[in-house]
């Protein structure tokens, strides 16, 4: 049994609407490739800086408060403190350089020597000097630390030995203060020398 013939207008509604879908869907298509793809926030890796937290916590803690100026290592330790003085604490012998160093961080010109024990430096390497005393000690205390370590420290005003200056502070400390089984250790102490200041020629501190 033959179907009856479809009226001619079928045929050309349905042939119509299949070009109109296939133009839409070409003109979808080439807007899509045209528009460059986003890239997802979310597919971002975040990367985090132990560094820049350390230095964000760090200064969130300087606003709100202001901490000494402090140069340490083992070998010693140097700050300010509230008077405007610069106290120094030596733990040993091994960094005379590196106090010296430090010293000048806080506007100190110094020559640290730690002669052996029995000797101290040749007197005649420098010219002594004369300075304004502002509380500081002439005196190098001597002392130990919590866990019996000993040590030797001393406190100075900064303006004395400015680094444009001609003043330098002389810092000499026997080896022997930091050894607890040293007996009759001679401590020079601190001295304030004019001009240049000479390399430490150990001699007997008896002589």
């Amino acid at each position: 049994m033959q179907n009856p013939k479809r009226p001619r207008g079928y045929e050309d509604r349905l042939l119509s609407e299949l070009k109109t879908y296939v133009s839409e869907r070409n003109q979808t298509m080439t807007t899509i490739e045209e528009t460059p793809a986003k890239t997802p926030r979310f597919g971002r890796a975040a990367k985090f800086s132990f560094a820049g937290a350390v230095g964000a916590v760090a200064l969130g803690v300087g606003a709100v408060v202001a901490l000494p100026a402090l140069t340490a290592s083992p070998a010693y330790a140097v700050e300010d403190t509230k008077g405007g003085n610069v106290r120094v604490q030596v733990n040993s012998p091994d960094d005379a350089a590196g106090l010296e160093e430090a010293l000048a961080e806080h506007g100190i010109k110094a020559k640290v020597d730690f002669p052996p024990i029995g000797y101290v430096c040749d007197w005649e390497r420098y010219e002594p000097a004369v300075v304004d005393d502002n509380g500081e000690g002439e005196a190098i205390e001597l002392g130990e630390t919590d866990e019996g370590e000993p040590f030797a420290a001393f406190e100075v005003n900064p303006d004395n030995y400015s680094l444009d200056g001609d003043i330098t502070l002389v810092v000499e400390i026997s080896e022997g203060a930091f050894d607890k089984d040293a007996e009759n250790v001679m401590v020079t102490g601190l001295e304030a020398a004019k001009g240049e200041v000479g390399e430490c020629d150990p001699v007997k501190d008896d002589e």
